[in-house]
């Protein structure tokens, strides 16, 4: 029989949780259905809204019947719950039963994306497998409800204006000077709303990693491994490409700052989707966009479009971009000598992309035409390079080009009636991926 602890925590057995996973990932429900577990394989259905830590510095968080998260071993939660739920070094494992939840470091100067996982997907299953990740032993990784990095490229830091959502809205942030810093506020806007956008997860109880080594769970362990293929595929994509770029960099004789060089690099595990850029959001999956892009129009009166971008893989879909003000890079951004303007820097930036792609598209080594391989990223990608000091007919384009590259954007600006803020921080500098057919012109 379900247990209800409090409207944000439900414990649940197999029959009673069934329909939800169903809905949402049917392949991991017949799985389970083969097993037939028994009623001592709780699941607990948890609700995050938006902005909540499901974990914060590694620990996973509870909601408590006051309406509080805390950690799951504080004494505020039901007995046992702490003890099924606390075999993660992060969260334990679990299915995403509803929107979109983004896994980060928080760092001094920036926010680092590990991965952001969708409705129907499993995760926290390699702690729980026992198959060791470099997260297990790092205090300085969270997980929130909806994306963390996430941002309106048009600038919303007038005080003026902001204290006007500090009445109408009872929020105590104060004006975001950095365009990740949005985001806080964006927590307190939608919270205070009491808006109905959360995440649901379901989560596994440590009963159910306790019985993989049996004969009758063969089966159900084979899928949970194949359910990780894909991360560990990615990761030596990153390994195999990382040995043959510093090999085609010694090829085409590129003696370019070491920082140009990372950046370089990065373009390529972008093209290649291996590593997420930023994109146009246009989801309500992935937090609730349209609430927020009516709250800065209506009651900041945002006098440019509201545009937002967050983190996302390339696709053939839409473009996404690298920003210099904004570096997703996980290497060091500090030159090795003296300082350029931005415009400058983009301009480096694309001699030394293109000469790299010269030396990918020579295929020396024969690389293979597969997804994410860098020669396929280097054959079918295009490069567009964007500054708000840059003029027409130059290499660098204007930021009103962006328009003719990446239809996302100009349907919002259609949409609102408003234009694109042309001087926003995040075009200081920024490269645009996408595939060569919509190439900018």
């Amino acid at each position: 029989m379900a247990e209800r602890y409090n409207q944000n925590l439900t414990k649940l057995n197999w029959l009673e949780a069934r329909e939800l996973v169903q809905a949402v990932n049917p392949a991991l429900t017949q799985e389970i259905d083969e097993l037939d577990p028994g009623p001592e394989f709780a699941l607990y259905h948890v609700k995050y809204p938006y902005g909540e830590l499901l974990a914060d510095q590694s620990v996973l968080n509870l909601p408590t019947s006051d309406g509080d998260y805390l950690p799951y071993h504080s004494s505020e939660h039901p007995a046992g719950v702490g003890d099924d739920l606390g075999y993660g070094p992060i969260i334990p494992a679990c299915v995403l039963l509803k929107n979109t939840v983004e896994l980060y470091c928080e760092l001094e100067d920036r926010i680092k994306s590990i991965f952001t996982a969708k409705q129907g997907d499993l995760i926290g299953l390699f702690a729980a497998m026992k198959l060791g990740s470099a997260l297990d032993k790092n205090n300085a990784v969270c997980m929130t409800s909806g994306l963390r990095s996430l941002f309106m490229i048009a600038p919303i830091g007038d005080n003026i204006a902001h204290n006007r959502l500090m009445r109408t809205y009872d929020i105590h942030s104060s004006a975001p000077k950095k365009l990740l810093d949005q985001w806080h506020v964006f927590k307190e806007i939608v919270q205070s709303h009491d808006l109905a956008w959360e995440v649901e997860v379901l989560f596994f109880s440590r009963k159910w990693f306790e019985q993989l080594q049996e004969k009758k769970w063969r089966l159900f362990r084979q899928f949970l491994f194949e359910s990780v293929w894909g991360v560990v595929i990615r990761q030596s994509y990153y390994t195999f490409n990382e040995l043959f770029l510093s090999h085609m960099q010694t090829q085409c004789n590129l003696r370019s700052d070491p920082h140009l060089i990372n950046t370089t690099h990065h373009l390529i595990y972008l093209a290649a989707g291996i590593t997420p850029g930023y994109g146009v959001l246009d989801s309500e999956a992935q937090a609730p966009i349209e609430f927020l892009q009516q709250v800065y129009v209506s009651d900041y009166r945002l006098a440019y479009a509201p545009i937002m971008m967050g983190t996302l893989y390339f696709s053939e879909d839409a473009p996404i971009y690298y920003s210099l003000e904004v570096p997703t890079n996980i290497h060091s951004t500090i030159r090795s000598r003296k300082r350029i303007t931005r415009i400058e820097e983009l301009r480096e930036a694309r001699r030394t992309l293109v000469a790299m792609q010269r030396e990918i598209l020579r295929n020396r080594l024969e690389l293979e035409d597969l997804p994410r391989s860098i020669f396929h990223a280097a054959k079918s990608v295009s490069f567009e390079y964007f500054h708000s000091e840059a003029e027409k007919g130059d290499l660098i384009h204007p930021v009103m080009d962006v328009l003719d590259l990446d239809p996302g954007m100009k349907v919002i600006a259609e949409k609102f009636k408003l234009p694109l803020c042309d001087t926003n921080r995040f075009f200081w500098g920024c490269i645009s991926i996408s595939p060569k057919t919509g190439s900018a012109k």
